[in-house]
């Protein structure tokens, strides 16, 4: 009867950790880093970054 006691508590156990590991994994999604998507802000803001960097250069020389 012991051995089967503990074969239920591996089997509980078992389902334990595997649930708690796929528990993990839900939560680690939230956090994952997603791929930066190409926008077109950024060509502006870098166009506007580059223009004023220029007119600060014409005008200190």
């Amino acid at each position: 009867m012991a051995k089967q006691d503990k074969d239920n508590e591996s089997m509980v156990e078992k389902h334990a950790l595997d649930r708690l590991n796929h528990v993990e994994k839900e939560h680690r999604k939230a956090y994952a880093k997603k791929p930066e998507k190409f926008s077109p802000a950024k060509i502006i803001m870098g166009i506007i970054l580059i223009i004023v960097l220029l007119t600060s250069l014409v005008s200190i020389f």
